[in-house]
């Protein structure tokens, strides 16, 4: 027995209370989603995003659903959260989505090839829960998404995709029929409806083709 432990002991027999550190663990520090990324391009945007793990979809994703285009686009296409096609594929707008976007990008005269496509969630959920809270932990991977393609137009697809990016409760009618600016991002964004109420009302295609032509004019 150490000499320490002979003095404790000691101690402890003649009745007198030896006091020890006690020792605390760290609580672990929240991550600021807030924060902005620093990456200097797409590439290294990419592989942050493919190593993330803010949110809970990040723990059962197959593949990020990152983006697809070049930089310098005048068009930059955002969704909200990413379908089990895309998830498997690893882009936006796949399959049926992927033909409507492109037959509304030609009815204006805008190839899809020359846009540049996302989502706002870079992971699917394996329930396709639409959770606002993996929208803000992918906000920030958006943001500079935005600023690395420096798109002139931002077109958002729906309602939740929208209230997220421009950190607004608006509704999607409140949001739609005007430009909004983003600090510290130069491109006009225009808000219109997701390409899933687009495919079961026919009133929000024709609000859809208004909101078309004010992104358009924007870019004039």
């Amino acid at each position: 027995m150490s000499s320490t432990a002979n003095r404790l002991k000691y101690l402890d027999a003649i009745g007198v209370q030896v006091w020890e550190e006690r020792v605390t663990t760290a609580e672990p520090i929240a991550e600021d989603f807030n924060a902005p990324i620093v990456a200097q391009d797409l590439n290294q945007l990419y592989t942050q995003a493919d190593a993330c793990g803010r949110c809970e979809a990040s723990q059962s994703r197959k593949k990020i659903v990152f983006g697809d285009g070049s930089v310098n686009v005048d068009w930059f296409i955002v969704g909200g959260f990413p379908a089990e096609q895309d998830e498997a594929q690893g882009q936006a707008f796949t399959g049926r989505h992927g033909h409507l976007l492109a037959d509304m990008l030609s009815a204006i005269g805008v190839n899809k090839t020359a846009t540049y496509q996302t989502t706002s969630v870079k992971c699917r959920a394996h329930n396709d829960e639409e959770n606002a809270a993996d929208m803000a932990a992918c906000r920030q991977y958006l943001l500079r998404q935005i600023e690395l393609v420096s798109p002139r137009a931002v077109l958002v697809l729906g309602e939740k995709a929208a209230q997220s990016l421009l950190g607004s409760k608006q509704t999607i009618n409140e949001l739609r029929g005007k430009v909004h600016i983003l600090d510290g991002v130069t491109s006009a964004v225009i808000v219109s409806h997701s390409l899933n109420h687009l495919m079961q009302s026919g009133l929000s295609k024709m609000q859809t083709w208004q909101d078309l032509k004010l992104a358009k004019n924007a870019l004039s």
